[in-house]
């Protein structure tokens, strides 16, 4: 995902809610920017074949927490909708990076069961 001033500016204006469906193949993974600045995150899914390296949603938060490593982008909830693979295949790395950088959280909704398949 090639990103620059322009995605610094539609990431960084507030005050809109800003909904971005990616085309991740068979999958689902929508990123929301809330009027409030921060993120919501619906379902995990990204394509390799498309050449997606790694969820949509985890490079535009990597991005943004460079650009602005004093002010950490805050997630306001991540929503998995159901436990199918091509609704999660990126769920660990996205937590993974999320724990790493100690980016706060407020709501996980996970209702797939107990654990996260590998």
């Amino acid at each position: 995902m090639k990103m620059g001033n322009s995605t610094t500016r539609l990431f960084t204006e507030t005050g809109k809610l800003k909904v971005y469906t990616f085309n991740v193949s068979q999958g689902d993974h929508i990123l929301m920017h809330l009027p409030d600045g921060s993120f919501g995150i619906i379902d995990c899914f990204f394509h390799t074949p498309m050449r997606q390296e790694e969820l949509p949603a985890l490079s535009v938060l990597r991005y943004l927490h460079q650009q602005f490593p004093h002010k950490p982008p805050r997630i306001a909830f991540i929503y998995i909708s159901h436990p199918d693979h091509d609704h999660l295949k990126g769920i660990t790395d996205l937590l993974d990076w999320v724990e790493a950088n100690d980016i706060q959280v407020e709501y996980f909704w996970w209702f797939g069961g107990t654990e996260l398949p590998e």
